[in-house]
């Protein structure tokens, strides 16, 4: 039996800072960019690649998002081919029916 880590050890808690850490970075660099002060660092030609590296670091910070995990139960098995067609085949036959029957009230009601 393996112990569930709990706090700062735990890597959830470390992810959950990574991605924090990634968008506070993103966010202080648009801020400057935005402000104007960028400037004060950096020459102006640079200013496509900053929002490159804004738009990275958020897009990195996303990609930290937490997966939920599945249980055993919960994955989905997989259908044998003749599954899948007697499940299309019971689909194609209850729209046919299904819209013999729509038609044939229209023509009852209409007619």
């Amino acid at each position: 039996m393996t112990r569930r880590m709990v706090g700062i050890r735990s890597e959830r808690f470390q992810t959950a800072i990574k991605a924090l850490l990634l968008l506070a970075l993103a966010l202080f660099l648009y801020t400057r960019l935005a402000g104007g002060t960028l400037f004060f660092y950096i020459n102006q030609r640079f200013v496509v690649y900053t929002m490159l590296a804004i738009i990275g670091l958020i897009l990195v910070a996303i990609s930290y998002r937490p997966i939920a995990r599945k249980s055993p139960r919960q994955t989905p098995t997989r259908l044998r081919p003749s599954s899948i067609f007697h499940h299309l085949g019971a689909m194609v036959r209850r729209i046919t029916s299904t819209t013999t029957t729509t038609l044939r009230r229209w023509v009852t009601t209409t007619g």
